[in-house]
């Protein structure tokens, strides 16, 4: 299928339908965007337990994968914006007109930038997949969870030689402790980001 290009709050984002594929990670560093290289990223505490926590459910429902929009604020630290995954294909994932049109809503009402996509890998390694690659704009940044390693992982999608190809960015993933049992509050950065578009069932 070949994705359908959309304009997502001035960031290029894609309609599609992805899948996991073969990981094809590029180890160039020639390519890499240094506006990209030289911000520090971070992913705060709520947002990894919400992400993992979010991820285990749908591979539990029959290998389904999270996605949606990633929220970054004037810090580095990321949120991310949850969107209904319109595929019914396992390992795989689909965002919708409508949850385009509310990301966008929310990009609107919050001085914070749109700067790529999320999703999981119910079985997979974190690392994007052919299928993600050709889905994804050039330059946006691409988080993607392993439901098989627990790693979080953040990537570039750059053009090297007429070639699409995924470059790791450096990312700060923030964990909870293993023994806190206090509630988790939305960090500073990202207080006032409607972090949830998908349908209420």
């Amino acid at each position: 299928m070949n994705p359908k290009l959309c304009l997502f709050a001035g960031v290029p984002l894609c309609l599609l339908l992805a899948g996991c594929g073969h990981p094809t990670p590029s180890r160039s560093t020639t390519a890499v965007n240094l506006r990209f290289a030289d911000t520090k990223y971070v992913l705060p505490v709520p947002e990894t337990d919400r992400f993992r926590a979010e991820a285990r459910r749908a591979k539990q429902a029959g290998n389904r994968e999270v996605c949606g929009a990633l929220v970054r604020s004037g810090d580095g630290s990321l949120a991310l914006c949850f969107a209904d995954n319109d595929s019914h294909v396992p390992h795989s994932f689909q965002i919708s007109h409508g949850s385009l049109s509310q990301m966008r809503e929310v990009a609107g009402m919050t001085s914070a930038a749109l700067v790529g996509s999320f999703h999981s890998h119910p079985s997979g390694i974190a690392v994007p997949g052919e299928a993600d690659l050709q889905g994804e704009a050039v330059n946006n940044l691409m988080m993607i969870h392993s439901c098989l390693t627990g790693r979080i992982r953040l990537w570039k999608v750059a053009a090297v030689n007429g070639k699409r190809e995924a470059i790791e960015i450096p990312l700060e993933v923030h964990a909870r402790r293993a023994r806190s049992a206090s509630p988790l509050a939305p960090s500073k950065s990202v207080r006032g980001i409607a972090r949830d578009v998908r349908a209420q069932k």
